[in-house]
């Protein structure tokens, strides 16, 4: 979008949000909670009618699927909850840390010899008071306002401190004032307090100076969308030559249940050949120029086994032809880097410690990122390889035959998979064929930490380009395959 459109929606957007503030606290408006006596906006009711609003004008998205996290845990002595966290959509890195305060509270005053100063200066004043652990009893400002800034201080000196993330602003607002620090970690982290480091507005103010709010908050400024896709003639827009830090081969896959609803269906899987680049920021860049898919298939190859070679050859091809074109675009050379390099996909938008995925059960570097607009569809990092399937198994085994398995006791189910199926487990290749996994050991030992599951259930270990990285090499040594236990 144009910036001069956005900022002219915004302008107006704000207008209207405030006479709509002014309605819901004059006499005659209806009261949201019986018994509450007084038509002021609380805290709880400011974020409902201002500022989820507000922020939704400046661009950020809130819910489960957006860019700001609201009641973010922040965790340094004791857990504590941020109002508003808004978020890189690519890093989670936090950009912006919002406080609301009741519409009503106060704006900053002195006490003593403070009282008679003006705002500003008053800020910068308590400010240093609270870097030099000035206690509240002795603070130049009176009220709570000791405790709104150290509170924010708080969030981001452990933000720069424990986690490595400079936050881009901080906003301390009532509704009927907001105060924007435009260089919150030399603020409060650095010790370097002056009057150029925040701006004042009033509500009065908001609508004439809404360019300078726009500008200093609007989610397009702060951080930059990425799209999901760009083709590869756009990445010089949103990295710069020198600022790579790493690319990585990838697919798009796009899974289908084809074929009558009279029959059961059959799986049909569509790759995409795809590159992440990696900017010095942590952002990765989705790089995809193919329209059309490459089908899954096998062929038969020259001994006259089932085979993915054609299939694989032809996306190692267009995606090497993939690299060669963005190495061209940013003029220089990309090559592919293995998957013990990448930094795993952006998880959840938390900043406090928690239990690792991992000890939960599950891997704990992203590699198979969902496309979340709809299901079945994944973006699954390769590394140095094209295709997150391998030509052949890397050892031979008898027991891709079910028939095998239970001639040792440890076949999967009563029936061996004949033909493919879409249901519960997922198989794309059946018994015999050398992808086709019907050990029931193997199936329970990789429950947890298969990255491809969601795609195929039954797929051979030492078919899959993760197989390093799901099992560590003494226990890949010790897997049954190529003979019995």
């Amino acid at each position: 979008m144009n910036a001069g459109v956005d900022e002219n929606d915004f302008r107006g957007g704000l207008q209207q949000l405030l006479e709509g503030v002014v309605r819901a606290q004059g006499p005659d408006a209806p009261n949201p909670y019986a018994g509450a006596g007084t038509q002021a906006l609380h805290e709880h009711d400011t974020r409902i009618f201002f500022f989820d609003q507000f922020l939704t004008l400046l661009g950020w998205q809130l819910g489960p699927d957006g860019d700001v996290a609201e009641e973010a845990r922040i965790k340094a002595n004791t857990t504590r909850f941020i109002d508003y966290l808004g978020l890189n959509a690519e890093t989670h890195a936090p950009l912006l840390i919002f406080e609301a305060k009741a519409w009503d509270k106060p704006f900053i005053s002195g006490r003593g010899a403070s009282r008679k100063k003006a705002a500003a200066e008053l800020v910068v004043e308590a400010i240093k008071h609270m870097n030099e652990a000035g206690s509240k009893e002795k603070a130049p400002v009176v009220g709570d306002w000791h405790d709104y800034l150290s509170q924010l201080a708080g969030y981001v000196k452990t933000s720069q401190e424990k986690y490595g993330h400079q936050v881009r602003r901080a906003v301390l607002a009532s509704g009927s004032w907001l105060i924007i620090f435009t260089d919150p970690t030399v603020t409060f982290c650095d010790g370097t307090v002056d009057e150029s480091k925040f701006q004042i507005f009033f509500d009065n103010q908001y609508v004439s100076d809404a360019h300078l709010i726009y500008k200093l908050l609007a989610r397009r400024h702060l951080g930059r969308d990425i799209p999901a896709r760009l083709r590869s003639s756009q990445l010089g827009n949103y990295i710069a030559q020198g600022n790579t830090m790493a690319a990585f081969h990838s697919v798009l896959v796009n899974y289908e249940k084809s074929g009558s609803a009279i029959f059961s269906p059959r799986p049909r899987v569509q790759i995409y050949p795809a590159l992440l680049v990696q900017r010095d920021d942590g952002a990765l860049l989705t790089v995809i120029d193919q329209e059309e898919p490459f089908e899954m298939g096998l062929n038969e190859d020259d001994a006259g086994n089932d085979s993915l070679l054609a299939h694989i050859s032809q996306v190692t091809e267009a995606s090497d032809e993939l690299l060669r074109r963005c190495s061209e675009e940013l003029g220089e050379e990309l090559v592919g880097f293995s998957l013990k390099d990448f930094p795993g996909f952006p998880t959840a938008p938390v900043l406090e410690d928690a239990t690792t995925s991992s000890q939960l059960g599950e891997p704990s570097t992203l590699f198979v990122k969902p496309v979340r607009a709809r299901a079945d569809e994944w973006l699954v990092a390769t590394g140095n390889i094209a295709h997150f399937m391998l030509e052949q198994p890397q050892v031979e085994c008898s027991f891709h035959k079910w028939s095998e398995c239970r001639a040792v006791g440890r076949q999967i189910g009563d029936f061996s998979i004949n033909t493919r199926i879409t249901d519960t487990p997922r198989s794309f290749f059946t018994d015999e064929q050398v992808y086709h996994c019907a050990h029931q050991t193997i199936q329970d030992r990789r429950q947890d930490r298969c990255h491809i599951a969601p795609i195929d259930m039954r797929t051979c270990c030492r078919a899959c380009g993760f197989q390093n990285i799901c099992w560590p090499a003494d226990e890949l040594a010790g897997l049954p395959c190529g003979g019995a236990e």
